[in-house]
């Protein structure tokens, strides 16, 4: 688990909007909205301009963090493949969180993530108080099944149908961080994604 005052490089990246973020404890220092739709590499960027407004070096990092997935298959890369790059060079430990726990974390549950794949398709993942189901994929007809009173939707895009209430919303920074101190960094080596689709493996 992370302590109080470590201080992470995260890249979360696996659905929009996208953001690169340096953190201290639970505590943004720095963070910047990005867009990878519009094509070029903005991580390293985006990273140097962080750590430039939290007064810090590469160097001063002691973990690196990214989603490790669901979303977007470009995306899960885009941010695992430069902090396991970090984690081995500077020999310091990474994190990769699930995508829907980190947007949900601090939502009241019960609550449904929903986050967009390919065209008229979802992943969605339940969370209750005492439980979440393993992610899933489902077509957009599919999406009236969870619409169970008292279950809130969050996702990153507008969906209809929907239901009432609804939450737009994508893994935030703070939400990264604060779930970061109750799960323990580990090695470059096993931070790996989490594809739900066995030909992205």
């Amino acid at each position: 688990m992370a302590e109080n005052n470590k201080v992470v490089l995260g890249v979360l990246s696996a659905c929009s909007p996208q953001y690169v973020f340096v953190g201290k404890g639970k505590k943004v220092l720095s963070s910047l909205e990005i867009n990878y739709s519009n094509g070029g590499n903005k991580t390293l960027p985006a990273v140097a301009s962080c750590l430039e407004q939290a007064k810090m070096t590469i160097q001063d990092v002691d973990f690196f963090l990214a989603l490790s997935g669901p979303g977007s298959l470009t995306g899960i890369r885009t941010g695992l493949s430069p902090i396991r790059a970090w984690g081995y060079a500077l020999n310091k430990p990474v994190m990769a969180l699930p995508t829907c726990d980190v947007m949900t974390h601090g939502i009241i549950r019960p609550v449904v993530a929903i986050i967009p794949s390919r065209t008229n398709e979802y992943w969605v993942q339940t969370f209750t108080d005492n439980m979440s189901e393993v992610p899933m994929i489902i077509n957009a007809s599919s999406l009236d099944a969870y619409d169970i009173e008292g279950y809130t939707w969050m996702s990153p895009k507008e969906l209809s149908p929907t239901n009432a209430n609804f939450l737009l919303s994508s893994p935030r920074p703070e939400q990264a961080l604060e779930l970061s101190m109750e799960t323990q960094a580990q090695s470059w080596m096993r931070a790996l994604p989490k594809y739900l689709f066995e030909m992205e493996v």
